[in-house]
């Protein structure tokens, strides 16, 4: 075998991939990673990059189409940048032990602007309810207060509407069959028709508005938080006397939509429209 000859077979041995592992590793995952760390740093040419990564133009050009296609990578004038896909995967990675601390920030501010208790919840362990699970209380002598895990049911609280509202259809025609709609208030939603109405009305206007339906007197105002997938577990609740979310009801739904729109960015939840 002649010397060029044995340094292909060398060389095509050395990064092909098999089953054995007895070989080298693809690379192409590694240099994917790299390309995404060149551009976390700035967006660069194909020039540049290929420059930064040592790789031919043609290796750099294929490794970035594939990027682009999963929309991890976005093509723009003058070259590439990170796409929505990178930045939901940075997102996600980092909001696992950062959202605790910065959701009770948000929560301090929520209750600060609005004077009300602001709380985020989702749904209990078995999912036939709603439970709160961080709370900032209203200053107010006189407020709207629920402790931390306390459970609602999902037909009848706001929390549990909103929650509802998202969730997939089959689990909302699952729980339906199985729920009991007692009124606890006056005003409390009883009618499978109806409630499915409400959940429609609440995708269309992205908050939950509950009067006096769970406590007479009390009210709350729910948006949803939305993670890197565009799921909905959990939403930010202001909770309030009647009579001041009555009166306040357009600055708050505003507060709390705002509220639950940053802390959706912090779970990963990237919109089209942010990277257009």
């Amino acid at each position: 075998m002649r010397t060029d000859e044995l340094s292909r077979t060398v060389y095509r041995n050395a990064n092909a991939a098999t089953d054995t592992g007895t070989r080298t590793p693809p690379r192409a995952p590694v240099r994917a990673m790299q390309v995404l760390e060149a551009l976390a740093n700035s967006p660069m040419s194909l020039g540049a990059l290929s420059v930064e990564l040592g790789m031919p133009k043609t290796s750099a050009m294929h490794m970035l189409r594939a990027l682009e296609a999963a929309a991890y990578v976005r093509r723009t004038a003058a070259g590439f940048e990170l796409g929505m896909a990178s930045h939901r995967l940075a997102a996600r990675i980092g909001s696992a032990s950062d959202f605790e601390s910065t959701a009770r920030q948000v929560l301090q501010e929520v209750a600060e602007l609005t004077g009300e208790t602001a709380l985020i919840g989702t749904f209990s362990q078995d999912r036939n309810a709603a439970v709160y699970k961080l709370r900032v209380v209203s200053p107010h002598p006189v407020r709207f207060a629920p402790e931390v895990g306390d459970t609602r049911p999902l037909y009848a609280s706001a929390l549990g509407k909103l929650l509802l509202a998202y969730a997939p259809g089959a689990f909302v025609d699952d729980y339906l069959k199985r729920v009991r709609m007692d009124p606890i208030t006056s005003r409390t939603v009883t009618s499978r028709k109806q409630l499915l109405q409400r959940l429609k009305q609440v995708r269309a206007e992205g908050v939950c508005v509950s009067i006096d339906e769970m406590a007479e007197g009390g009210s709350g105002l729910v948006a949803p938080i939305f993670d890197g997938q565009g799921s909905v577990e959990l939403a930010l609740v202001l909770a309030a006397p009647t009579s001041r979310a009555v009166a306040g009801l357009e600055r708050l739904r505003e507060v709390v939509q705002h509220a639950a729109e940053r802390l959706s960015a912090l779970q990963g939840f990237v919109t089209d429209t942010e990277h257009r």
